[in-house]
């Protein structure tokens, strides 16, 4: 299977989102990493990533709204922001040639 690189997956989401995002006056910057991809969990990459962009588009009016990843001790975690209070989070825990499983949460859901 060919890796699924992050980078193009959420530019390709955010041309998708990109008539909401404008409607309610938002901007979305992709930070994503060229390097970061998913090679296992394909499957789950785009409805988990596409739910965090759709969390935040809801929230947002008038935002700039990021999405940047970082890895850590080999898990990569996607990060989703409106820069004030919302953050939305996705985690895929493994870094390239070993990706295990993909898990997402809000901070307000957890409340």
């Amino acid at each position: 299977m060919p890796k699924l690189y992050l980078k193009k997956l959420t530019s390709n989401l955010i041309e998708e989102f990109l008539p909401a995002a404008i409607l309610h006056r938002n901007l979305l910057i992709n930070d994503v990493p060229d390097y970061l991809f998913v090679q296992e969990d394909q499957a789950l990459a785009k409805p988990v990533i596409t739910g965090l962009i759709r969390n935040i588009l809801s929230e947002a009016e008038n935002q700039c709204i990021r999405l940047s990843a970082r890895i850590f001790e080999g898990i990569i975690f996607l990060n989703i922001t409106d820069g004030k209070n919302n953050n939305h989070c996705g985690v895929i825990e493994g870094y390239q040639e070993k990706v295990v499983s993909i898990v997402s949460f809000s901070p307000n859901l957890a409340a």
